[in-house]
């Protein structure tokens, strides 16, 4: 959906950047996973 774009992310789930990339290290999540590839 946000094409791996962390601030829209967050945006869309309601809560802070820094909690959206706390919250993705806890669960051993890779932001990189979601970003589109050309």
């Amino acid at each position: 959906v946000t094409g791996g774009r962390i601030q829209e992310m967050s945006a869309l789930l309601g809560i802070g950047r820094t909690t959206l990339w706390r919250k993705m290290k806890q669960h051993g999540i890779d932001a990189g996973q979601f970003k589109r590839r050309v």
